[in-house]
This record gives C-alpha cells, sequence and structure tokens, in this order.
C-alpha cells in the first residue's frame, strides 16, 4: 500500500500499459513511480513547483504536466 502524508493530495495517476508500475503526481508538484507488486516506491522526481496535472507514459518513460506551466520528459 502506497502511504503519502498529509497534507499532500494526489492529483494525478496513470498505469504502464507494459508493467505492474504506476506513475503518481501530487499537489506539490512531485511524481512517484510506484510498483504495486512490490509495493514500493521505484523512484521520485522533485521537478515541478506546483500541483501534477497530467501523466502519460511512452513506453517505460513517463512525461508530467503540472499548473507551473511545464511540461517534462
Amino acid at each position: 500500500m502506497l502511504e503519502i502524508e498529509a497534507p499532500v493530495s494526489i492529483s494525478s495517476i496513470k498505469w504502464c500499459d507494459r508493467s505492474d508500475i504506476i506513475a503518481i503526481g501530487d499537489d506539490t508538484g512531485v511524481v512517484r513511480i510506484y510498483d504495486v507488486i512490490k509495493a514500493k516506491i521505484l523512484k521520485t522526481y522533485e521537478n515541478h513547483n506546483m500541483r501534477v496535472g497530467c501523466l502519460d507514459w511512452n513506453g517505460c518513460n513517463i512525461t508530467s504536466g503540472s499548473r507551473d506551466k511545464s511540461i517534462l520528459f
């Protein structure tokens, strides 16, 4: 189970088509890559300054869009 401490709220989520991995964006601008089988966070990206509103996978690469008007690949 993934636990995120308050006051952080999940603002976006996207399953990877090729595996049991999801990307989770939050309202502080953090994106976490989570393995649902191992119940473990694999990677954390802290590249946005504001809420992550959208996520999308391109193969094994994640793209994130934020309210800070940036799109990161």
